[in-house]
């Protein structure tokens, strides 16, 4: 769930100036937000995508994904390391594997999908609604596949509780009788590898079922050179859910970086091009 507030008019002529005015900045929703479908452009070359806004909710989520591009590792001294990474990768000739856990509408998901191309990029979204917006959002991108599901340290069958608090808010609670199926992190990488695919990027932002995620049958976690995860124990007092996360986490030789509301934990197995020690 992001807190990205603000005037959308103000926000939407902000993004254009931005996109026309500096050469960093790599994103442009070029459509007045009071449309329906928005147009995309990015610098790096490829065709403008459209994306569909149900209402002022999906117009932040689209901001706070292309004005502030939370999951870009600009800037980072560990820039070099993880693009070598995929690099290595893809010199292996295998193709880099990102899992998008919390989907939503697929905001994150287009943008990793432009960012890496070369990659796969599989996006898991629990709420029907929610689903029908990514759907339609990733159509255009050929590397993108969604699946209809929560994530878990197990399969199962789960509950999609509304919050009230908006289209990015919906929670999952395991339940032996609920509608929703959970995919295990351990399976999906299991079927990655018959497709060739390497562990990439995971990124986790699925309001407090992270407790769930990391309880157990973590094997998968050193396994991504990169984990981006948004913790909620702000959204859920005194319920400890960023607990077992940080408990494996802070196990393995990595990094912890913060960065907005994400932690960035980073392989310290990863090495810089020209350095060693990096």
């Amino acid at each position: 769930m992001h807190q990205f507030t603000g005037n959308l008019v103000g926000l939407w002529l902000r993004g254009v100036t931005r996109w026309v005015t500096r050469k960093r900045c790599r994103f442009a929703l070029v459509t007045p937000p009071f449309l329906s479908r928005q147009v995309l452009l990015a610098k790096d070359g490829q065709s403008p995508l459209q994306l569909f806004a149900r209402d002022r909710h999906d117009m932040n989520m689209y901001n706070y994904m292309f004005l502030d591009e939370p999951y870009s590792f600009r800037k980072m001294k560990r820039e070099a390391c993880i693009t070598k990474a995929f690099d290595d990768i893809v010199r292996d000739k295998a193709r880099p594997f990102i899992v998008d856990c919390g989907a939503n509408i697929g905001s994150a998901t287009v943008y990793f999908g432009q960012t890496y191309p070369q990659a796969t990029v599989v996006a898991i979204e629990p709420e029907a609604g929610n689903f029908a917006v990514l759907e339609r959002n990733c159509a255009q991108l050929g590397n993108v596949r969604p699946i209809l599901a929560g994530v878990s340290n197990q399969s199962g069958m789960a509950d999609t509780i509304d919050t009230g608090l908006g289209h990015d808010a919906f929670r999952t609670r395991v339940s032996d009788t609920g509608t929703t199926p959970l995919v295990s992190m351990n399976d999906l990488l299991r079927e990655a590898e018959t497709r060739g695919e390497k562990p990439f990027i995971v990124k986790i932002d699925i309001e407090g079922f992270e407790a769930q995620l990391f309880s157990s049958d973590t094997e998968w976690v050193d396994k991504f050179p990169v984990v981006i995860i948004e913790f909620h124990d702000w959204m859920l007092p005194r319920q400890k859910t960023s607990q077992n996360a940080l408990r494996v986490l802070a196990g393995l030789d990595r990094d912890f970086i913060l960065k907005g509301e994400n932690i960035f934990s980073i392989s310290n197995r990863l090495r810089n091009p020209q350095s060693a020690d990096s």
